[in-house]
């Protein structure tokens, strides 16, 4: 169930969509350590996702039992330094995931994982810490790659599908509006946001660098003022997903329990603190 309206600004209509209920939610057991999930997506018709704590190296494909994302497989895909996985994409060639500590783009394909070779120029990373990469899109069509810039400021960068020169993109969208990046996805010439910070997903036609729709979530993360954790000082969205009819959208839960007095928590039976995937209809404009 949703509503839309449209609203002006800045000289454009944008779309806005509200989520009133989720489709589902389920909680990810894919692992019996503390799990951040922190990234997810598409191969055909498998679920793949990433967590971001430094033992987490490894890259699992999951299924769905019983309202529960559970564990198919997982394969390591470890580097030397310290691993910080907080986004992944699939392409036809491989799959792309980023390292926020080292803001690091590395492929995985047949067994191998390859580091990008990535021209900064005179972007400086290095000072980034735990405000640096978030979300990685795969644009196949361009064989482009669209890397997140989490927060103070959010940034959005491109490079080539092989590594090469990174670029500032989308700079007065970025700056004209207030939002966190915490994943990435492209369709077509959309480039789609998980916005952490104000519980919404942005659309972005990329060419004419606009913001084309926005759909709010909070009405689940955050019913009546009562979050889906207990104790979070952040929203826990990290994960973004779409297939033709439905948005996906994985909760990093830091570690904390579930917050029993929200409506969608109780709705749900949820009980401990695993993290959960919640899936809405995907409006059919957005």
């Amino acid at each position: 169930m949703l509503t839309a309206i449209n609203i002006s600004g800045q000289g454009q209509n944008t779309r806005y969509y509200r989520m009133e209920k989720p489709l589902h939610i389920m909680e990810v057991v894919v692992s019996e350590e503390r799990f951040d999930l922190s990234g997810i997506c598409l191969k055909g018709d498998n679920w793949w996702v990433v967590a971001d704590k430094p033992w987490n190296h490894f890259l699992y494909r999951v299924d769905t039992l019983n309202n529960q994302v559970v564990l198919e497989t997982k394969t390591d895909v470890s580097v030397s330094g310290r691993m910080d996985l907080e986004g992944i994409d699939y392409a036809e060639n491989g799959f792309f995931f980023c390292n926020e500590r080292s803001s690091a783009v590395f492929k995985y394909h047949r067994g191998e994982v390859t580091r990008l070779a990535l021209e900064w120029d005179s972007i400086e990373f290095e000072s980034w810490g735990n405000t640096g990469l978030e979300g990685i899109a795969f644009d196949s069509e361009n064989q482009t790659i669209y890397l997140g810039k989490e927060r103070q400021p959010q940034k959005i960068f491109k490079t080539k599908a092989d590594g090469g020169k990174v670029r500032e993109v989308l700079k007065k969208l970025t700056s004209e509006h207030d939002f966190q990046i915490s994943d990435l996805k492209y369709d077509s010439s959309y480039l789609y946001v998980l916005d952490r910070k104000n519980y919404r997903v942005l659309k972005i036609d990329v060419s004419e660098q606009l913001l084309k729709a926005v759909l709010n979530y909070g009405n689940v993360m955050n019913h009546n003022g009562e979050k889906f954790y207990e104790n979070t000082r952040y929203p826990m969205a990290e994960a973004l997903m779409f297939d033709q009819n439905r948005l996906i959208i994985g909760l990093d839960n830091n570690s904390n329990n579930f917050n029993e007095k929200n409506k969608w928590v109780k709705q749900a039976n949820l009980e401990g603190n695993n993290p959960v995937i919640i899936i809405f209809e995907r409006p059919q404009h957005f």
